[in-house]
């Protein structure tokens, strides 16, 4: 990671969880449906981990919107 996460991360990461609260999907869950490691999935939701992919999928199996194209551009 190349510095503190923007807003818009925040506010995407902030969602995210809350999404996984309200669904009961856990990131070990999400992992498996998404051929990624639960450490993984931990680490981009959180914000540790820089992944446009991983940010776009996460947001599909959650259902939640995923974050605009230019605001992906500039996560960190």
């Amino acid at each position: 990671m190349r510095g503190k996460a923007s807003k818009e991360y925040q506010d995407w990461s902030r969602a995210a969880r809350h999404a996984q609260i309200d669904t009961g999907m856990t990131n070990k869950r999400i992992a498996e449906k998404l051929g990624y490691s639960r450490q993984f999935v931990t680490a981009v939701v959180n914000g540790r981990r820089e992944s446009r992919e991983a940010i776009t999928r996460i947001s599909k199996c959650l259902k939640i919107p995923r974050m605009e194209k230019k605001d992906l551009n500039r996560i960190w």
